[in-house]
């Protein structure tokens, strides 16, 4: 009977040692077959952008497939000086108990004094579950404006003065400054009221210059 017991014993850890390695190859291969595009337009940058639901919405169809569940949840972490919302996304096996989790988080700003509390926290929270995805999923979101291809700069007929300051320069400015969707979009409003353009990548140098300079003036 003992010797019936410890053969028992065994097969329990064979069966548990062969669902974590299922467990890892579905999660391999939910991370090697999501495909998800940056298809979100950023006028005034002249980029493509992915956010947390698209990120979402093309992961279900595999998840169902693979067996496998994804949550994304927020607490909000407080210090003396800042509020942090914690985002903490979690694949989990549907068979077994096991986990896979990364954490993100994304500090609530009290300079956008134009978004009321609700809007900054939801602002936060979209920001650190879309990373905490990123992290999670094995997605890459760099958006390097360094990148970005000179060749549309050219098509333009520019009366540029001598400057070390580039237009990838003040793009860098601008981004830092317009750093939610809504701040992002009203840069796009601004350059259409100010210049009768639609991206900020049909500006001239002098213009773009005008353009900083004006946003630099929000608060």
């Amino acid at each position: 009977m003992a010797e019936e017991k410890k053969v028992t014993i065994d097969n329990e850890k064979q069966t548990v040692n062969k669902e974590i390695a299922s467990f890892k190859e579905r999660v391999l291969d939910l991370q090697t077959r999501l495909n998800c595009p940056k298809n979100r337009p950023n006028d005034y940058g002249g980029f493509n952008y992915r956010s947390c639901e698209d990120i979402l919405m093309a992961v279900k169809p595999l998840l169902k497939e693979l067996e496998i569940i994804l949550t994304v949840e927020d607490s909000l972490e407080i210090t003396e000086k800042e509020n942090y919302i914690k985002a903490t996304a979690t694949l989990l096996d549907v068979h077994s108990a096991q986990c896979l989790k990364t954490i993100a988080y994304a500090r609530e700003t009290n300079e956008k004094k134009k978004m009321d509390a609700a809007q900054l926290t939801g602002s936060a929270s979209s920001y650190a579950r879309k990373y905490a995805l990123n992290g999670l999923l094995c997605i890459d979101d760099n958006q390097d404006p360094d990148a970005f291809s000179n060749e549309k700069e050219k098509s333009y007929s520019f009366n540029q003065v001598a400057t070390s300051e580039t237009k990838q320069d003040i793009l860098k400015k601008l981004m830092a400054k317009a750093t939610t969707l809504d701040t992002q979009n009203k840069v796009s409003i601004l350059i259409d009221e100010m210049f009768n353009k639609k991206a900020f990548a049909e500006l001239t140098l002098p213009e773009a210059r005008q353009l900083l300079a004006e946003v630099q003036k929000w608060q």
